[in-house]
């Protein structure tokens, strides 16, 4: 028995899936923000162009460990190991986990990692897209302003309390100045004195 199958239209849909993949990359590859598609054991399935170029590695690192990429050891980081895989189960969403990350080829990094279940159709697939953001330079930034503060705070403590005895002493031999110039005094003050007096201060204020 020779079954005579109309093919066309399966082509036609492939086709359509081909060009859709093709579609998908090239949106991809023109996102600035490094992604990564990861399975259940955190080898990698897929990334974008950034990815490649940030961590200077081709394309071929299909299937290699998300450690492996990152020159570290899972053990290194096990709060970042438990936390992704309890999301994963979970179906959760997690934000902003904050990595320092120091390998030979980037050297010391401070990465900000974003990360999402995805769902396949594929049954008990278990897949999940996330994205790097390095955040060293507003850090190193923050950073800089927090110390440029704290500087100018003990600075101005210091500058506080080393003006606060000539300006107390200012004060004394002003009030001085005005007893001995008072008439209920009694007693007036030679000009000479006077001169001397007005000196110190003039002194202490310089």
């Amino acid at each position: 028995v020779i079954a005579l199958v109309d093919i066309e239209a399966l082509k036609q849909s492939l086709d359509v899936s081909e060009a859709a993949l093709k579609y998908a990359a090239s949106v991809a590859d023109t996102v600035q923000l490094p992604f990564v598609v990861l399975d259940s054991n955190l080898r990698v399935k897929s990334a974008n162009l950034s990815f490649y170029e940030y961590f200077h590695i081709s394309p071929q690192t299909v299937g290699v460990s998300l450690f492996d990429i990152f020159e570290i050891r899972a053990e290194q980081f096990p709060q970042l190991t438990e936390t992704l895989k309890q999301t994963l189960a979970a179906d959760q969403p997690f934000k902003r986990f904050e990595m320092i990350h120091e390998s030979k080829s980037l050297g010391r990094r401070v990465l900000l990692l974003s990360w999402k279940h995805i769902h396949w159709n594929e049954p008990g697939s278990q897949t999940m897209l996330i994205t790097l953001e390095d955040f060293t330079e507003r850090k190193q930034a923050a950073d800089n302003l927090r110390e440029a503060l704290r500087s100018r705070e003990e600075f101005l403590s210091i500058a506080s309390h080393e003006l606060k005895t000539p300006v107390t002493s200012l004060k004394i031999q002003l009030q001085m100045l005005r007893r001995s110039v008072s008439p209920d005094t009694g007693i007036a003050p030679t000009p000479q004195k006077l001169a001397k007096a007005l000196d110190i201060s003039a002194r202490q204020v310089e």
